[in-house]
């Protein structure tokens, strides 16, 4: 799976007798490999990822533990993490996205950005016993989103100006515990902008999304859209495997007046993100 590394330490104080003595913990992110749309896998910096963030949570509830702290490429010291905390048992969530978003981190259990943004996300969860000795451990956090690609080619009318996405069978909220969707329901994203973009080359929408298992199946209908929200042209993807790390990919000529019946070809290479190619007609 796609992953980085993020590597930590807890300082202990040799004088500690009182158990409600706090101890430092302090976070470093190490750098990671990861494979972008277009860009081959090689290692690089942590940086590359917009944000980063880190909770603490009750071990019991999943409640967050004062604030979650949160960084952008802007942070000094970008990827250093250090919180306090009275010795016990704790659940750490990390956290590395894209998203632009706000993100809400209140509940390990149910993490998620405004307006159902899901962009290309990490995550990693751990339960760790903060006490007098030092810690030191090592932490690989997991691609946590399965993507939709959806490749248009052919004739596209000039009057499309946006695509809206609705999705039964994933998610936008993440369960940090598990790594994988929680409240399944239908999702709706627009992705707006297309008006001005160059469309003889043809059109392509990366849709993210978190998945109730790494065996799903989603149903996905997709709108192509004037900018006032008339539809133009519908299409449905039924039974579309969806997998974590795993890129489902559709090419076809979404604007054909008679499309066929589909004939899919199934392709999975063994790269950063595994990749599932199908065409339509």
């Amino acid at each position: 799976m796609g992953a980085f590394a993020l590597l930590f330490a807890a300082c202990s104080n040799e004088n500690v007798v009182d158990d409600q003595q706090l101890q430092t913990v302090n976070f470093v992110v190490n750098t990671y490999e990861m494979e972008r749309m277009n860009m081959p896998t090689r290692a690089v910096s942590a940086t590359n990822l917009a944000h980063l963030a880190m909770g603490v949570y009750n071990v019991d509830t999943n409640e967050l533990v004062g604030d979650a702290v949160l960084q952008d490429k802007s942070t000094e010291n970008y990827g250093q993490f250090s919180t306090t905390l009275p010795k016990g048992n704790y659940r750490f969530v990390f956290l590395g996205y894209d998203a632009t978003r706000a993100v809400r981190m209140q509940h390990a259990q149910r993490i998620a950005w405004d307006n159902q943004v899901v962009t290309n996300t990490f995550s990693k969860s751990i339960v760790l016993n903060v006490g007098n000795e030092p810690i030191s451990q090592e932490i690989a956090m997991e691609r946590s989103v399965g993507m939709f690609s959806l490749v248009i080619n052919g004739d596209i009318p000039d009057n499309v100006a946006q695509f809206r996405f609705d999705m039964r069978g994933g998610s936008y909220i993440l369960d940090a515990t598990t790594g994988f969707g929680s409240q399944e329901a239908t999702r709706t994203y627009t992705f707006t902008g297309f008006e001005t973009k160059d469309k003889s080359k043809g059109i392509t929408i990366n849709f993210y999304a978190f998945l109730p298992s790494d065996e799903s199946s989603a149903a996905i209908t997709v709108d192509a859209m004037d900018a006032d929200g008339n539809v133009i042209r519908q299409r449905t993807f039924e039974n579309v495997p969806m997998k974590r790390n795993t890129i489902t990919r559709y090419t076809g000529k979404f604007f054909a007046e008679q499309p066929q019946s589909a004939a899919f070809q199934l392709m999975l290479e063994n790269v950063e993100w595994d990749e599932t190619d199908f065409t339509f007609e």
